[in-house]
């Protein structure tokens, strides 16, 4: 629904010169958002492009690993990354738009695997798979959990992989990234449990003036 109302929206207009241009980083994280074709895309960057267009400030977007993306938006001014998951330690260090989409941590493993579980505490006797550094994987360690992260680029690839060669039981990934990349590579996955239930936003730096996040965020609304 928040898709079709912000690409209904009238087109773009000329840049305002009321606010400095923004610089935007994301990850190649396709269906969130997609570097491989040139020109960045993916369902959220329809949506940051859109807002941005109807608010009126200059801005470009490139795309960036993970952290690096990150560490743009927290240390450089009028800088922002999307699609970050809003959670209690980012809070304060961001200022925040959205959200974008609206999506969940959710906890996969093969569709032969019959293995139920339906809280976090009775993970904890299993080989949980993530993505190193992440807030899902941060989410699993503050609840007790040891999570065998990943760190490469491709890992959400590679979690599957070790799906698939029995070398973990579950991986916990974001819903919309888990769903693509198991229709991607043809993975028979079966969905497991819901984690928690999130947001994906646009976050940027503590400079950007707020009447402009405000105004991004009516223009979500709208």
């Amino acid at each position: 629904m928040i898709i079709a109302l912000i690409l209904s929206l009238p087109a773009a207009r000329a840049a305002s010169p009321e606010y400095p241009p923004l610089t935007i980083a994301t990850e190649d994280a396709p269906p969130i958002s997609d570097g491989s074709g040139g020109e960045v895309s993916g369902l959220a960057t329809e949506i940051v492009r859109r807002a941005m267009d109807q608010v009126g400030v200059g801005y470009s977007i490139a795309v960036y690993p993970r952290k690096r993306g990150f560490d743009i938006a927290l240390r450089h001014a009028n800088s922002c990354v999307y699609a970050l998951n809003r959670t209690a330690e980012r809070e304060p260090r961001f200022k925040w738009v959205g959200p974008l989409l609206h999506g969940g941590w959710d906890l996969y493993a093969m569709a032969d695997n019959r293995t139920e579980v339906s809280s976090l505490a009775a993970l904890k006797t299993y080989r949980v798979g993530s993505t190193g550094g992440d807030a899902i994987s941060i989410y699993l360690r503050q609840n007790g959990l040891n999570p065998e992260e990943v760190q490469a680029a491709d890992a959400d690839e590679l979690n599957i992989r070790k799906l698939q060669s029995g070398r973990i039981d579950f991986w916990a990934t974001g819903r919309l990234r888990g769903s693509y990349i198991g229709a991607k590579l043809g993975a028979s996955l079966r969905h497991v449990m819901v984690l928690r239930e999130v947001g994906l936003y646009l976050a940027c730096n503590r400079s950007v003036d707020d009447k402009l996040i405000a105004s991004l965020n009516d223009a979500l609304r709208r």
